[in-house]
């Protein structure tokens, strides 16, 4: 069932989150393929012929954890575009760049402004987006975005680390930037994000599992509560392919397109 979340205080220790529950997102995989919902059952259909750019978190692509989303959407009438950013490891603001190329292709092939909807790291990519882009931007949905923090279990953070060294080794000589891939770089990705400003005509949702095994389900939060959305997902990276997440994203549109409608 979709629900908004009543605002829960945040905790002030950060605990790792009980990575262990990762390995259960083959259920979830499976459970989506058995539901109607993948089909386009029982969930609301597009109204209008509205664009989508998935983004994928933190060291996936595109195939590897958008393509349930990406097929599903087109079934139930949305127009979905991959991000074409490659792995998601890399210079945020080389990501951002190669999100713009895409993101300008949707809008032109649309006719309109598009949605991004990022997992994880990619919710941060989108809007770092939004905030740079409302010309071509009129909603974010965030998966497991750790929005308010961005942090996340021990072992990924060391995994960043070493995904940190490998940038900074790649970098020019001469251009040398030894902040790149941290929150105090001063590039317009990260400083976009960073201001936490996106226009009042962006619409706006985060996704979340309190099963998250990778961030503080807790960090993922929006500050106003009406625009969180829990999906009773097994874990972390199911938020991309269980029928309550895809459920409660159908849902999201829908609601964002009759708004649309009503305000036109």
């Amino acid at each position: 069932m979709v629900s908004t979340l009543v605002a829960e205080p945040i905790a002030k220790v950060k605990i790792d989150p009980p990575i262990w529950k990762e390995g259960q997102v083959g259920i979830d995989w499976v459970a989506l393929r058995l539901s109607p919902i993948f089909y386009g059952i029982d969930v609301p259909r597009a109204e209008t012929k509205q664009g989508l750019v998935l983004i994928p978190g933190f060291l996936s692509s595109d195939v590897i954890s958008m393509g349930d989303l990406f097929f599903w959407l087109m079934r139930i009438g949305y127009i979905p575009f991959m991000s074409k950013i490659g792995t998601n490891a890399k210079c945020f603001d080389q990501l951002s760049i190669a999100l713009e190329y895409t993101v300008n292709k949707a809008v032109e092939q649309t006719g309109k402004r598009v949605w991004l909807m990022g997992h994880s790291l990619g919710g941060i990519i989108a809007r770092s987006a939004a905030s740079r882009w409302p010309d071509k931007v009129s909603g974010v949905i965030n998966l497991g975005t750790p929005i308010r923090s961005v942090v996340g279990h021990t072992l990924m953070m060391r995994i960043a680390d070493f995904v940190r060294d490998d940038i900074h080794r790649r970098q020019p000589l001469g251009e040398e930037n030894p902040n790149c891939f941290t929150q105090q770089c001063i590039c317009p990705a990260v400083s976009a994000f960073n201001s936490g400003v996106i226009c009042e005509a962006v619409h706006r949702a985060a996704v979340y599992t309190k099963n998250d095994g990778v961030v503080d389900w807790q960090d993922c939060l929006e500050d106003n509560p009406d625009l969180n959305y829990r999906a009773v997902s097994l874990c972390h990276n199911s938020l991309v392919c269980s029928p309550s997440s895809f459920r409660v994203i159908a849902y999201i549109m829908h609601t964002w397109q009759v708004e649309d409608c009503l305000s036109a």
